[in-house]
């Protein structure tokens, strides 16, 4: 199988498009590289995007800082822990931004391990945790793990049994976007689209040449969304650059393969384990998940 052909066949089994003329910013390398890049579109596009997402599109974040805007050096296996962005606003306040195409159920702890993390490693004179300022963990996820019943944004913070939130308990907050209740935005006319609706289309969508008008009118109508595609425009044009996200693609695949080899054998080692302790094939099959020829072979010893 060649270069191409992987790509397209990793695309299908994680729901990245890798057809289209422009790159898939749900890819955490082409969502990092769209937002933190040095280019001043960049920034801009970031700023609008997390005043869209935290603020209701006020105009609150003037400034920022990316704290952790390098590309991995050592593997590609340690891009998990860099891949994330990380920013400090004006204001001393912190955001985690994290984008999971597909989001297992264990993205909700890692989102409360992160925040807390990010949260507690603020510097503090002597005991004056009044100087502590609110972080906010912004999780973007390809699909609907919330429930049918939660929106397109949710927001998460600390309350009481009888809903009252608490300003100072409320330091850390935690925003989750699904990316997959995105399709009822395509049917609104782009004037009565809210800002963060118009960031919902572009991530989702921007990668699919069919929604090439309805991104060049989100684009028109938000300067933010304007600038994304400015930077998408150029990464999807440039050698170099689509290189470099290929190069990406093709490591997450090898990545994935690793991890699906690793499974596979400790699958067969407690298959063995079962085996042994003379539970019926049928029973181990049933029970994880696997062919009764798979067992039986196992059990022959093949």
């Amino acid at each position: 199988m060649d270069k191409n052909e992987k790509i397209i066949n990793f695309g299908k089994q994680s729901g990245i498009n890798t057809t289209g003329e422009l790159l898939d910013p749900r890819f955490d390398w082409c969502f990092k590289r769209i937002f933190t890049a040095s280019e001043e579109q960049s920034k801009i596009a970031l700023i609008d995007f997390l005043n869209s997402i935290l603020f209701d599109g006020k105009d609150i974040i003037k400034d920022l800082t990316v704290l952790n805007n390098e590309m991995p050096v050592e593997s590609y296996q340690q891009k998990k822990a860099r891949f994330d962005i990380r920013v400090i606003f004006q204001n001393g306040e912190q955001a985690l931004v994290e984008m999971e195409l597909k989001a297992k159920d264990n993205f909700f702890k890692r989102s409360l391990h992160n925040i807390s993390r990010m949260y507690s490693s603020q510097e503090i004179s002597g005991k004056n945790f009044n100087s502590l300022k609110k972080c906010y963990m912004v999780g973007v996820m390809g699909q609907n793990l919330l429930g049918d019943d939660c929106d397109y944004i949710n927001e998460l913070t600390f309350k009481d049994k009888k809903g009252r939130e608490y300003k100072d308990l409320s330091d850390m907050q935690i925003v989750y976007i699904e990316l997959e209740k995105t399709a009822e935005f395509l049917e609104k006319p782009p004037e009565e689209l809210t800002n963060a609706e118009c960031w919902g289309i572009f991530l989702n969508y921007a990668s699919y040449d069919d929604k090439r008008e309805v991104l060049e009118k989100i684009a028109k109508k938000q300067r933010g969304i304007g600038m994304a595609v400015d930077v998408l425009n150029y990464i999807s044009k440039d050698k170099l650059e689509r290189m470099k996200y290929e190069d990406a693609l093709l490591a997450e695949i090898d990545y994935q393969s690793d991890l699906d080899d690793i499974r596979k054998e400790e699958q067969e080692k407690a298959i063995k384990v079962l085996l042994k302790h003379g539970i019926k094939v049928e029973h181990i099959a049933e029970d994880m998940g696997v062919s009764l020829e798979e067992v039986e072979q196992l059990q022959k010893g093949k």
